[in-house]
């Protein structure tokens, strides 16, 4: 279930005591009792941020589109710089348009002319994100002292652009998707959908607790577990509010191919990865 989905079967299911697992990544409609068994854009920025920081990059500018997913991109990332000692130089907003990211992106290579970054995230995929790229690139921002970095939503795109090339983006552990669309493709004949690992995983938690503990499988307790669970994308677990943590790898981008820097974690530790 999406957001809608989660939302109206969420007052039903706890009037009976029974725990859902809804696929939206919208954090406001989980807790009590239910979980959102998706990809949360916190964790990815947090996980981004983070590394940036361990490897000295201390000024970021932020070019995002201007609807949710960037507005909740440019809060995290907010307080994500505050927590690693890193200052937001920049950020930018615009309207998801190849044309409109070009120029925010143009806007932002002449200022940092004067103002230099260490690090940009760029916050969006398929053609926003390969003309922003470009942009940067044609305004003279230097990768060898500028750092490209983005979400997992650049999966897939950002190999297919020379201009990314060097870039860093935070993700699910690949080697656990690649795994999954191998079997998914021997068994149906065909690629699966970004969501389908999503509806597996699902099915293969409620599999899990069911055999272990019974009806008991499905307590809050079980579902909270802070050693987490193996999935399709690797490792994951819920907390409390219903909210997803996933183990996350850094990954870089090279031309045709990708290459994993960190890799996600194997386990959890108790109160974070």
């Amino acid at each position: 279930m999406l957001r809608e989905g989660v939302a109206g079967a969420a007052s039903a299911a706890r009037a009976e005591r029974v725990p859902v697992i809804g696929f939206s990544s919208d954090t406001s409609v989980g807790g009590d009792g239910v979980y959102l068994l998706s990809f949360q854009l916190e964790d990815e920025v947090s996980r981004i941020v983070s590394y940036a920081a361990s490897q000295n990059i201390r000024t970021i500018a932020l070019l995002a589109p201007a609807n949710e997913y960037g507005r909740r991109v440019e809060a995290t990332l907010r307080a994500e710089a505050a927590e690693n000692g890193v200052t937001i130089v920049q950020s930018q907003l615009y309207n998801r348009t190849d044309a409109d990211a070009t120029a925010a992106a143009s806007a932002l290579a002449a200022s940092l002319r004067t103002s230099p970054v260490q690090g940009i995230l760029i916050a969006d995929n398929g053609g926003p994100l390969r003309a922003i790229s470009s942009a940067l690139v044609r305004g003279g921002v230097d990768q060898a002292r500028t750092r490209f970095m983005g979400t997992s939503v650049w999966a897939g795109d950002a190999q297919r652009e020379p201009s990314l090339a060097g870039g860093w983006y935070a993700a699910p552990d690949p080697s656990a998707r690649t795994d999954f669309e191998g079997r998914y493709q021997t068994m149906f004949g065909q690629a699966p959908t970004r969501l389908a690992s999503l509806g597996y995983d699902a099915v293969a938690l409620a599999a899990l607790l069911s055999r272990d503990s019974g009806s008991r499988g499905f307590s809050r307790g079980a579902l909270e577990n802070s050693e987490g669970f193996a999935g399709s994308d690797g490792l994951f677990r819920f907390s409390a509010n219903g909210a997803i943590e996933r183990g996350l790898a850094i990954i870089e981008v090279r031309p045709n191919e990708t290459r994993v820097l960190e890799a996600a974690p194997r386990r959890f530790t108790r109160s974070g990865t």
